[in-house]
């Protein structure tokens, strides 16, 4: 609950968490920094030793800038059911989750199904969402 509460500020570390972030960075630098050695670096290799050298910068002045936190699980219907309450599912991490039913685990096939096109407007949205909304040119725009 502590990230999740600090998602539009800065999460502060300390102690071993501190060591153990920082020396994963470090070794993600290091992997670039010897790609960049042997010829092998390219353009996502930069981008991944700069945002490795960014977060050690907020690391060191003021914890962790933004932190996400995303968790995923499954069950069955019986356990799940049996262990949220009421108050569970309206105060605390339940209530703020998504959750998915599946009604039928088995479904039927369906043998002349046929998926539609993603929509563009769609597409677009998964793109941003998938992204992060971040973007780079990977040539120059053109101009007429």
């Amino acid at each position: 609950m502590a990230i999740y509460s600090k998602a539009d500020g800065h999460m502060i570390v300390s102690g071993d968490l501190y060591k153990s972030i920082l020396k994963d960075l470090n070794s993600v630098v290091a992997a670039c920094n010897k790609a960049e050695e042997e010829n092998e670096s390219d353009e996502f290799t930069n981008n991944i030793k700069e945002s490795a050298q960014r977060q050690i910068d907020h690391l060191k002045t003021g914890g962790i800038k933004n932190p996400f936190l995303s968790l995923i699980g499954f069950t069955t219907p019986v356990t799940f059911n049996d262990l949220v309450s009421y108050q569970s599912a309206t105060n605390g991490f339940i209530g703020r989750a998504i959750i998915f039913e599946e009604k039928e685990s088995n479904p039927i096939i369906k043998k002349d199904f046929r998926p539609c096109p993603i929509d563009n407007g769609l597409k677009m949205k998964l793109n941003t969402v998938c992204h992060g909304g971040d973007f780079s040119f990977t040539s120059s725009p053109r101009t007429t």
